[in-house]
């Protein structure tokens, strides 16, 4: 089922949990205040303006949409880390079988 994404919300969500002053943001980045309020209360939003909240607030609101998605969906490219922990479950499952038949080898 899909979920639905509403940007203001986490926006809103993102300056009360940080207590982000948003009039030093708009002085600071160049953004209206009243553009601030509007983007905070707006479901949707452009992508080129999330990008410059981003950077505005510091925040990865990308990240926080992109773990939203369904963990089917393909991802651009392949985290380093992900790579190392399918390694490491692999080995783990290998020592797993190598334990098992050791014991058996033991008891014998």
């Amino acid at each position: 089922m899909e979920k639905k994404l509403h940007t203001g919300k986490l926006i809103s969500e993102c300056i009360k949990s940080n207590d982000i002053r948003t009039v030093v943001v708009s002085r600071k980045h160049g953004i209206a205040l009243s553009s601030l309020h509007r983007f905070s209360k707006s479901s949707h939003l452009l992508s080129s303006n999330l990008w410059k909240l981003c950077y505005a607030l510091e925040y990865n609101f990308f990240a926080d949409i992109a773990e939203m998605l369904p963990d089917s969906f393909k991802k651009a490219s392949i985290n380093p880390k992900d790579l190392e922990i399918q390694r490491l479950q692999k080995e783990n499952e290998d020592l797993k079988i190598q334990i098992t038949l050791l014991k058996e080898l033991l008891s014998k």
